[in-house]
């Protein structure tokens, strides 16, 4: 598994782990100290040495497998696509609007990211998929349309 490859960790239940992860997070913005016993994730008075700018704030994470996608659509106020072609977005949106409404969400509440721009070939949506500002290359955000 990537995770445990790349960073020396277990990672067992993902879906769980990362819906525990974005609770605690949220918990811990809001209330600066959180007990939290989740299956995955556990923390005991686990408290900010700061006060928070914003107490609420958007949470985007990745995913690039059909569950995982649905759960952003759960959990997530956005996406940030790893893999990134016109057709991947079409295709994740497709999984995120399946999650959104399994809890009542509009699946348009959801923004979709990408780290790189996506390949310009067909374009496959017409909404905009917005380029995260990891790199000051990649500042700009651009808009597709189908023809």
């Amino acid at each position: 598994m990537q995770v445990e490859g790349e960073h020396g960790l277990p990672y067992a239940k993902p879906l769980t782990r990362v819906r525990e992860t974005v609770e605690l997070i949220r918990r811990l913005a809001r209330d600066g100290r959180v007990r939290f016993h989740g299956e995955t994730v556990s923390g005991e008075n686990f408290d900010l040495w700061f006060t928070p700018h914003r107490r609420s704030f958007p949470i985007y994470v990745s995913a690039v497998f059909p569950k995982m996608a649905a759960l952003r659509g759960e959990i997530a106020d956005g996406i940030i696509l790893t893999r990134s072609t016109l057709d991947t977005a079409a295709r994740i949106r497709s999984h995120l609007a399946e999650g959104a409404l399994r809890v009542g969400r509009q699946p348009g509440e959801v923004t979709v990211m990408s780290l790189l721009r996506p390949l310009l070939g067909k374009p496959a949506s017409r909404r905009s998929i917005r380029c995260a500002p990891a790199w000051p290359s990649m500042r700009a955000s651009f808009r597709a349309t189908t023809a």
